[in-house]
């Protein structure tokens, strides 16, 4: 009974009306029977008053009271058990963009102004009912903490953790803040986009109102402003520890003398008024944010998204609707039987009623019956034949045209961003996958965010060459993709496996620049000799690199013959190889550029024609540092394409694998014995346990190591 639930519970006072009325009928009954007794005696009443006629008073009052009860139930709209349901949504697209910089620490309101900030976005977040939000947080530099999406409490579980230490450099660019929340939103269309800014106003000589009025004109955002802070006497910074983000009892200061920070609302003022948005000057005092939200932000127009998955409760009124129509006609036959008139005058007003809720009754019945077969399926199975084709272009196309249902919408944006990344157009599918990762469908969003981080990582491996700091940036944005999908799906291997390589890639693009101080350091320039002697030595040096490579790769196939005798390799089901430390610069630059293209469609199965997501395997060889499965992960294939994928051969990062069923035999190494045949081997299951401990504590200590790389900032000046 804890199941069951009622749409309109007002409803139920009918029954208690069903329950008054069958006790005025008893007592009517009990008073007629009275008057007849004093009106004629039990001889004389037989002959007037028929036994029949009670009877048949009694067994229509009898269908009348149940009819009446199961309609009152009816009306209530009872409901129970759950079923997925597909909702459609509209909102806005609204990005906080949040001051982290140690300004924000002064404590002229309680706790500080960044705490109050942070509540303050809570309190709005709690007003929303289907809109996309997202974060950026700012200082010196910007930094994209949550992309636009609808899971609210994620959202707030990162707004928790942001402060001083999320970005690198101290300042305060609001302009530089304002272009990136511009850059963040998804949709390409105007006048639902929205900006809401959470700051004390200072600022860099960063532009803002510029920026702020560009984008209005281009793009129809309007950016709300929200001042903290003591406008008059301002308070001091307090300084803490860069280690532990702990307070450290003094105060920040700047040529020997403390700094005071006050709110600037004059810049805020204008930044709102030139993209037609509002500023809501804060200050110190305690602001009903939701009433800012009623009042400011919900007049937004808003945009239709893709609908959303829900778990409802099935509407189940009819199965009493029903059953009460039966009962009224069964009455209305019964006492037609002996009384055409009066039982026809009795029972109008009950059968006008049920008529009027017959329609009622037919639409929840066609609501709870299965959805028909949607011929969209069959135009995205050929679009995805497109792809395993290689035809991307006529693929993209083809994608293009069909105007896809509510329900089918993000499979075939799914799919189209998956033949734009094979065609090469990064840009466009980043901003598909970015649109399906918003959505309601965690599943679907999981592998999105996946591939968005695989986007990224193709933008660092064009962009490593020309601009280092470029590729930097986007292989942090690839490991925040990385770490959500992982977060939505612990089980994800090659998430896990992209976000080691990538993590490592970005310690190995941060060494240089960390190096190249002690390598600008003068030389005096040795004798021809000492060259002479110099390059002897480094030839040297080359031929036992050479030789320990050669070292480790022998070893390397060894463990893969022993993995690959006990089973199926970990590595060929897409798993990506352990990179080698001691590979050359060169060589690490040629494999990041054998990126695999890799790709997975969602297939509609032709049998229900619904749209599910289906895959295909990964296509090509993967290099050691490239992501895994660069495209959409891989899923389990629908049964027209089963024996075609079988057809394709896995295979693995590094080297080359015999089939699973086959085993490997590794000769004898010179100077030591033979293995004996016999010997005991280690498991399947052992096997993948132990190499998986060792990635684990291995990308444990690179992201212990990225922590700290990121925990250093870069001095500039005023940095608060």
């Amino acid at each position: 009974m804890n199941d069951i639930q009622f749409g309109n519970p007002d409803s139920l006072y009918l029954l208690a009306v069903v329950a008054l009325g069958l006790v005025a009928v008893v007592v009517a009954a009990a008073a007629r029977r009275r008057a007849a007794n004093r009106f004629a005696s039990a001889e004389l009443r037989g002959r007037l008053f028929p036994t029949a006629t009670g009877s048949r008073h009694w067994i229509s009052a009898i269908l009348i009271s149940v009819c009446l009860t199961m309609m009152a139930i009816a009306c209530a709209d009872i409901r129970w058990g759950k079923t997925w349901r597909e909702v459609p949504q509209k909102g806005i697209e609204l990005m906080f963009v949040l001051d982290v910089s140690r300004s924000m620490l002064a404590e002229d309101v309680s706790p500080n102004r960044l705490s109050r900030a942070k509540q303050q976005i809570k309190d709005i977040v709690d007003e929303l009912a289907g809109d996309r939000i997202g974060l950026i947080s700012f200082a010196g530099t910007t930094r994209q903490s949550v992309p636009l999406t609808s899971h609210y409490e994620d959202f707030k579980q990162t707004l928790d953790s942001v402060g001083p230490h999320s970005v690198r450099s101290g300042g305060s660019r609001l302009g530089d803040a304002i272009s990136a929340a511009a850059d963040a939103f998804i949709s390409k269309t105007n006048q639902h986009k929205v900006i809401v800014i959470f700051t004390d106003g200072e600022d860099q000589e960063s532009q803002p109102i510029e920026i702020a009025t560009r984008l209005h004109q281009e793009q129809g955002i309007r950016v709300f402003t929200v001042g903290l802070g003591d406008t008059d006497q301002g308070a001091r910074i307090p300084e803490q520890d860069p280690q532990r983000g702990t307070p450290t009892g003094g105060f920040v200061q700047y040529n020997g003398q403390q700094v005071w920070s006050k709110m600037n609302g004059t810049v805020l003022r204008q930044v709102a008024e030139a993209s037609n948005g509002a500023y809501i000057p804060a200050g110190t005092r305690r602001v009903n944010m939701a009433d800012v939200y009623h009042r400011f932000i919900a007049n937004v127009p808003q945009t239709e998204f893709e609908t959303a998955k829900i778990n409802a409760y099935v509407a189940r009124y009819q199965w009493f609707a029903a059953p009460a129509l039966l009962l009224l006609l069964l009455e209305i036959g019964y006492t037609s039987f002996r009384n055409m008139r009066t039982s026809s005058r009795a029972a109008k007003p009950a059968a006008l009623i049920v008529l009027a809720l017959l329609p009622l009754a037919s639409a929840a019945s066609a609501s709870a019956e299965p959805p028909a077969v949607d011929p969209q399926a069959a135009a995205l199975n050929a679009g995805n034949a497109l792809v395993r084709e290689g035809k991307f272009d006529q693929a993209i196309e083809h994608f293009q045209n069909i105007k896809p249902q509510p329900l089918l919408r993000n499979q075939r944006n799914y799919n189209l961003a998956v033949a734009q990344y094979r065609n090469g157009d990064i840009a466009a599918a980043k901003s598909l996958f970015a649109d399906v990762a918003s959505g309601q469908d965690a599943a679907l969003a999981a592998r999105s965010r996946y591939n968005l981080g695989n986007c990224f990582y193709a933008d660092a491996v064009q962009s490593a060459e020309q601009d280092p700091q470029a590729a930097i940036a986007a292989l942090q944005t690839a490991i925040e993709h990385y770490r959500g999908t992982l977060r939505a799906n612990p089980q994800h291997a090659d998430a896990r496996a992209n976000l080691e390589l990538a993590a490592n890639w970005l310690r190995e693009l941060n060494q240089p620049r960390e190096e190249q101080p002690q390598k600008e350091q003068p030389q005096q320039e040795p004798p021809q000799e000492n060259m002479e002697q110099g390059e002897d030595q480094q030839d040297e040096e080359n031929q036992g690199q050479e030789q320990q490579q050669q070292d480790q790769q022998q070893q390397q196939d060894q463990q893969q013959g022993q993995e690959n005798s006990g089973g199926e390799s970990n590595q060929a089901e897409g798993e990506p190889g352990d990179q080698q430390e001691g590979e050359g610069e060169g060589e690490n630059k040629s494999e990041r550029e054998g990126e695999r293209e890799g790709d997975t469609e969602t297939e509609s199965e032709n049998d229900s024609g619904a749209g599910q997501l289906n895959d295909r395997e990964s296509e090509g060889k993967q290099q050691a540092a490239s992501p895994s499965e660069a495209m959409p992960d891989g899923q389990s294939l629908g049964q027209n394409d089963a024996d075609a994928s079988q057809a394709e051969p896995s295979e693995a990062p590094q080297g080359e694998l015999t089939a699973a069923d086959q085993e490997q035999t590794e000769p004898a190494m010179a100077g030591q014995p033979a293995e004996d045949s016999q010997s005991v081997r280690m498991t399947r299951e052992e096997a993948l346990k132990m190499l998986q401990a060792v990635r684990d504590r291995d990308m444990l200590r690179r992201l212990q190591h990225e922590r700290s790389e990121r925990s250093r900032r870069q001095i500039v000046d005023r940095d608060w």
